[in-house]
């Protein structure tokens, strides 16, 4: 099983702060009890995405990069946008 994990950009106009905790936590819970293959695309840290002119390029690419069986994302109402291009 192929896992991509996807932390969206929370605040676009500020600098990201904080470690996604949550998913990581996740990460490690299924790492240890199935050992799926598992890939983070933490958008919020490297910013490649310039998604209030629509372009997804990292998140694109993330996507294309191995045949995932599941793609989640996950944050709080302040990332709403993001995830609805994503």
């Amino acid at each position: 099983m192929k896992l991509l994990f996807v932390n969206p950009v929370t605040r676009y106009l500020d600098n990201a702060r904080h470690v996604p905790l949550g998913i990581l936590q996740l990460m490690s819970i299924i790492d240890r009890d199935h050992r799926w293959k598992q890939v983070l695309y933490d958008a919020n840290a490297w910013r490649l995405d310039d998604f209030q002119h629509g372009k997804m390029k990292g998140l694109q690419s993330a996507l294309r990069s191995d045949d995932w069986d599941y793609v989640l994302i996950g944050s709080l109402i302040t990332a709403y946008n993001y995830i609805k291009l994503a």
